[in-house]
């Protein structure tokens, strides 16, 4: 995201990312990844047959690529609220729930 210009559209190739932020032996491999994610789409190119084909090494990021990190956000949110928050709630209720049926119990014998 931060070497590509993402918002006019343009496509990046694989080569004008540095090497200190993306390792080149592995790039192919982060790109196939990040297709098959739908986090990021090939620049497609109509030949001679009249099919489309894809060109491997030209990028640019889309909707989904961009809105990420929020998505992700979103994700560990509804995680713990289902994981952690709602068992402690069920926990604290139990809890108050069973020392006030002690208690009642305890003043009726």
């Amino acid at each position: 995201m931060k070497n590509s210009d993402y918002k006019s559209e343009k496509y990046l190739h694989l080569s004008q990312v540095p090497e200190s932020v993306l390792n080149h032996d592995l790039a192919e491999e982060y790109l196939r990844y990040l297709t098959e994610n739908n986090l990021v789409e090939l620049e497609s190119r109509t030949n001679m047959a009249g099919e489309e084909v894809y060109l491997r090494s030209n990028f640019k990021i889309n909707q989904n690529g961009i809105e990420y990190f929020k998505w992700r956000w979103e994700e560990q949110k509804k995680f713990l609220l289902k994981s952690i928050f709602v068992p402690v709630l069920v926990a604290i209720a139990t809890s108050l729930l069973t020392t006030a049926i002690i208690y009642w119990f305890g003043k009726t014998f």
